[in-house]
């Protein structure tokens, strides 16, 4: 199991890449928002952001998402034509939904609460009803996609 894999425990642990040897696809404002908070996390390694491992990077995604759908903050990259959602009433079960999203705002997957749900004895047709509104999953995004290799100062023949 890699660094990246175990979590923010080991994100200093291995180097990461550095921005040597990469060029800029215009980062979009999601990404240099997330360059710049993962600079300063506690979690990640300061000296390298690209270092920052993937659970780390999904739970910062994930509070992005939330923000989104609490209408708290607009993300063109995260829309699904759902921007506060969550203001409005997703599902007649106010508690059910209200336990989901406490959840998922914690990091919990949709796995997770499907298991909770099943020991809690909560509906489980209301509750995937609710994880399929939220879909979730539909925004997982790679961390700084807008990055690509270089070779010797060229781009890839592929990537022309």
């Amino acid at each position: 199991m890699t660094a990246d894999d175990q979590g923010h425990a080991d994100c200093g642990s291995t180097p990461g890449p550095s921005l040597a040897g990469f060029a800029d696809r215009r980062p979009s404002r999601l990404e240099r928002r997330a360059f710049a908070d993962l600079a300063f996390s506690a979690r990640c390694t300061a000296a390298d952001v690209l270092a920052c491992c993937n659970r780390c990077w999904g739970r910062w995604v994930r509070e992005r998402t939330m923000e989104h759908l609490s209408g708290l903050r607009y993300w063109d990259e995260l829309d699904r034509g759902d921007f506060a959602l969550l203001r409005s009433e997703i599902h007649p079960n106010r508690v059910l939904v209200a336990e989901i999203v406490a959840a998922i705002a914690t990091g919990s997957e949709n796995l997770d609460v499907i298991i909770w749900a099943f020991a809690a004895a909560k509906p489980l047709d209301d509750v995937l009803a609710i994880l399929a509104t939220l879909d979730v999953n539909a925004r997982r995004l790679p961390r700084f996609s807008w990055l690509r290799r270089v070779t010797h100062g060229r781009r890839r023949s592929s990537e022309t």
